[in-house]
């Protein structure tokens, strides 16, 4: 072959190479396009993708998609792809600026909602919302003090200053009412109670009264539960029980003060009086049957016999029996190892006139130190006589 010849077939050849690989870089160049889109499209932006990766998947294919030829631009998946990438760019920049919008709102809200609350006056919003819902008996600790104090004659007085200081703080707000209302929907609670304050202060005096009620029968009640259970009674509540006439004046006195005060009728107390007593009588003839006397007691003091016998007598009562728990002292000392006194406990069952049964007391007798290793007399606390068991009666 003429030498000319050989060298333009060579370099038509070269030529043909060069062509092929520029051919094969646009193919590769492509293939990473449209897998990035692919990519972006099924994960990135798909359902286990997240608002800030999608976007930046978007950002990296667009910028793929733009070092391509215009030939290859135009590929139909090319040109498809593009097209997609930038309609979920747009959508992604709408939601992203919806979310700041969104964001900005919310904080106005909190600060619109802490302005809010800082007016309200927590104190007041509690009072009123337990009026509202009639959930009286768990808000009355925010009075400070309850409405059935024990010191009526002040109760009046008490009760205008604490409407005035938790209906004042808020008064001026409800007028503020349409704007925050405007601002943020679930302040309509907020405001419903600043506007309707009078109606619900008013729920909640009733449910106040109603309360106080409830409260004189709970301790009364709650003394015949104790009776029923174990037998166990308080002298003071005995007295009490045991006289229809002054349990109904327990039960209706102070709520009927605390009615009239804040101008509530008050319920009629002698039919919850009668059902009690009822309730009451029925424990005590039960447990005056049974025997209470456990013989856990088993020792003999011939001292303390004697005080236990004189001091039953004072408060008219008749010893049937005793015994002392342990038969030697139990010395007490202060914190320098100092003995202060001794004490012995001791059980008594003693019986009053006229009374069906026989009462069980625990006694603690104690002896004063006086130093030098000598005990005073002997004494009881004042508290021995205060409770007792009911039980049928023994005698020695």
């Amino acid at each position: 072959m003429h030498p000319i010849g050989i060298i333009t077939g060579c370099a038509l050849m070269f030529l043909s190479a060069a062509i092929g690989a520029q051919e094969r870089s646009r193919s590769a160049e492509v293939q990473v396009a449209l897998r990035s889109i692919e990519y972006t499209r099924r994960f990135a932006c798909g359902p286990v993708g997240r608002p800030a990766g999608c976007r930046r998947s978007i950002a990296k294919s667009l910028a793929r998609l733009e070092v391509l030829s215009a030939e290859d631009k135009a590929q139909p998946e090319i040109a498809e792809g593009r097209e997609w990438l930038l309609q979920k760019q747009a959508i992604a920049a709408g939601e992203l600026k919806q979310q700041q919008l969104v964001k900005v709102a919310e904080e106005e809200r909190r600060r619109l909602k802490r302005e809010f609350e800082r007016g309200i006056h927590l104190r007041a919003f509690v009072v009123l919302r337990a009026g509202k819902q009639a959930q009286y008996g768990e808000y009355l600790s925010t009075f400070g003090r309850p409405l059935n104090d024990r010191e009526v004659g002040s109760l009046a007085a008490e009760t205008q200053k604490l409407r005035a200081q938790i209906l004042g703080p808020i008064a001026a707000l409800a007028k503020k009412c349409p704007t925050y209302r405007a601002a943020r929907a679930d302040v309509n609670d907020f405001c419903d109670l600043a506007e309707q304050r009078d109606s619900y202060w008013n729920a909640f005096i009733g449910g106040s009264l109603a309360k106080a009620q409830r409260d004189d029968a709970g301790e009364w009640s709650r003394a015949v539960d104790l009776l029923e259970r174990k037998g166990e009674l308080l002298v003071s509540h005995y007295a009490i029980l045991n006289n229809t006439g002054e349990l109904v004046t327990r039960l209706a006195g102070n709520a009927e003060k605390i009615a009239e005060i804040v101008g509530l009728p008050a319920l009629s107390a002698n039919a919850a009086a009668q059902k009690l007593h009822a309730r009451f009588v029925a424990a005590l003839k039960k447990r005056a049957a049974i025997s209470t006397w456990d013989d856990h007691a088993p020792h003999k003091d011939a001292a303390i016999a004697a005080l236990l016998r004189r001091q039953a007598g004072q408060r008219g009562l008749h010893m049937r029996r005793y015994g002392v728990f342990k038969p030697s002292w139990r010395i007490k000392r202060d914190a320098a190892n100092r003995p202060i006194e001794r004490v012995k406990h001791a059980t008594i069952m003693v019986k009053k006139d006229r009374e069906p049964f026989c009462r069980i007391h625990d006694i603690t007798v104690k002896q004063k130190h006086l130093g030098g290793g000598r005990y005073g007399r002997s004494s009881i606390y004042a508290t021995g006589f205060g409770a007792f068991l009911v039980s049928r009666c023994q005698s020695f």
